[in-house]
């Protein structure tokens, strides 16, 4: 008897294939490891697991539960742990699994 019948909602892992632009796009581009082809997806299908961290992205974190998020951008990336610039001459080092990438659209001015 198989574990899966008609009607059951189910999740599975891929990695984006292409950057997705939502002005342009109205699918994302999935690859299912060790899988042949792409699936195209509409992004309301897919829950972010882990995302990719780069230099210069936007992020965002919280220092202490009442304290507002803080924001920033990364300058490097190493061994887990990022290293943020606040903005104003500020830095410091957070784990990759503590922070949030964002949009600069997202960010609170």
């Amino acid at each position: 008897m198989t574990k899966f019948r008609k009607g059951d909602v189910v999740s599975l892992t891929a990695t984006v294939s292409h950057d997705y632009d939502e002005a342009d796009e109205k699918r994302v581009f999935v690859k299912v490891d060790g899988e042949f082809r792409d699936l195209w997806l509409p992004p309301d299908a897919l829950t972010m697991v882990r995302p990719l961290f780069e230099v210069n992205d936007s992020v965002t974190w919280k220092d202490y539960e009442t304290s507002p998020a803080c924001h920033g951008t990364i300058l490097a990336i190493q061994d887990g742990h990022a290293w943020i610039s606040h903005g104003d001459g500020n830095y410091c080092t957070r784990l990759l699994t503590a922070i949030t990438r964002v949009f600069h659209e997202e960010i609170p001015t």
